[in-house]
C-alpha cells in the first residue's frame, strides 16, 4: 500500500498542481456535470480525494514538493480544491493518469497563465450544443502534459483530456449523452457514494485488481479476485494517521482461503481486523496507515 500511497502522492503533486491557479471562465451549464463522469474506463486504479479529509497533509505536501512556494499559497490552494477523481494505470516504464477535479478558482489571467511564454501551447475545440450554438474550449499541452478548464469549476488533466472536454460538452449542453467510455456503474457508485461519513473518506477502487494485489504483496498472486476496494479515514486524535478499509471480491470460493492466509499474513504487524463476510469476500478492517 506504501506504493499505491506514493504513487497517488506524487502524481497529484507533481502534475496537479502546478496548473491549478486559474480556470477558463465559460457559460455555466444549467445542468450539472459530476467531474467524476468526465474520468474514463481505460484506468486500472481509481480514487475520490475530497480535501476535507486532510488539508493539513495536503498542504505539507504541496509545501515540501513544490519548491518556492508560500505557505499561504499553499494554503490558498487547498481551500479551493473540494474533490479529486483519479484514474491511473501503472505500466513497467509509465505512468498514464486523467484527474478531473471539483474546484473553486477565481477567473484570473488563464491566458497568461497558459501562454506560450510560460511554455504551453494550446488548440481551440468547437462543438455545437443542442440549440446548435456553438462552444469553444482550449486544451492546453506543455512537456507532454495536457489541461483544460471546461467548466469554472472543473479542471481536468492528463490522458485523453480533449475526451474529457468532450464528454463534459455532451453531458452538459446536448441531449446525446456520451456514455461509451464512461466507468463503470459499480465504480462510480462506490467513488460517488455521498453521505456525511464519506466527505470524510479517500475511496479507491482497483479496476484490475491483480495489479492493486501485486503492488501490495510485492509478488505475482492469480487469487481470481472480481474487484479490490476500500478506504482511508482520517484518524480525528492523530492527524499524522488513518485507517483503512479493504475489501476483497473473489470469482471464485476455492481462493479463498489460501488468499486470507497470505492477506493476514501481509497485514498480520498493522492490528487490524481481517474476516470473511462471505464464501467470497474477505474484509481487511482499521489497518493503521501513517502518512509519509
Amino acid at each position: 500500500m506504501k506504493k499505491l500511497k506514493f504513487l497517488f502522492t506524487a502524481t497529484v503533486i507533481s502534475l496537479i498542481l502546478p496548473v491549478f491557479w486559474s480556470c477558463k471562465s465559460v457559460p455555466e451549464a444549467e445542468v450539472y456535470v459530476n467531474p467524476l463522469d468526465l474520468i474514463d474506463n481505460k484506468s486500472s486504479f481509481y480514487f475520490r480525494v475530497p480535501t476535507l479529509v486532510d488539508p493539513d497533509f495536503v498542504q505539507r505536501m504541496i509545501q515540501s514538493n513544490v519548491e518556492g512556494l508560500s505557505e499561504s499559497d499553499a494554503e490558498k490552494i487547498v481551500k479551493r480544491i473540494d474533490t479529486m477523481y483519479l484514474g491511473v494505470t501503472k505500466r513497467r516504464k509509465s505512468t498514464d493518469f486523467q484527474i478531473s477535479a471539483d474546484c473553486n478558482f477565481p477567473q484570473i489571467a488563464v491566458k497568461k497563465a497558459f501562454s506560450k511564454k510560460n511554455g504551453w501551447n494550446s488548440d481551440l475545440y468547437t462543438y455545437n450544443t443542442s440549440l446548435n450554438l456553438p462552444m469553444e474550449y482550449s486544451v492546453y499541452q506543455r512537456s507532454g502534459m495536457y489541461a483544460a478548464f471546461p467548466a469554472q469549476k472543473i479542471a481536468c488533466l492528463g490522458r485523453n483530456v480533449t475526451d474529457m472536454v468532450k464528454t463534459y460538452h455532451s453531458l452538459a449542453w446536448t441531449e446525446e449523452k456520451e456514455t461509451e467510455n464512461a466507468i463503470p456503474e459499480e465504480i462510480r457508485n462506490w467513488l460517488s457514494y455521498d453521505d456525511e461519513d464519506s466527505r470524510y473518506q479517500i475511496r479507491f477502487y482497483a479496476a484490475n485488481p491483480q495489479s492493486f494485489l501485486t503492488v501490495m504483496m510485492g509478488v505475482s498472486l492469480n487469487y481470481q479476485l472480481s474487484f479490490v476496494k476500500g478506504k482511508l479515514i482520517s484518524d480525528p486524535k492523530d492527524s499524522d494517521q488513518f485507517f483503512m478499509d479493504i475489501e476483497f471480491e473473489f470469482r471464485e470460493n476455492r481462493f479463498l482461503l489460501p488468499a486470507k492466509a497470505v492477506i493476514s499474513l501481509a497485514f498480520g504487524l498493522t492490528d487490524s481486523d481481517i474476516k470473511t463476510t462471505s464464501d467470497s469476500t474477505i474484509i481487511v478492517s482499521h489497518i493503521k496507515y501513517y502518512t509519509l
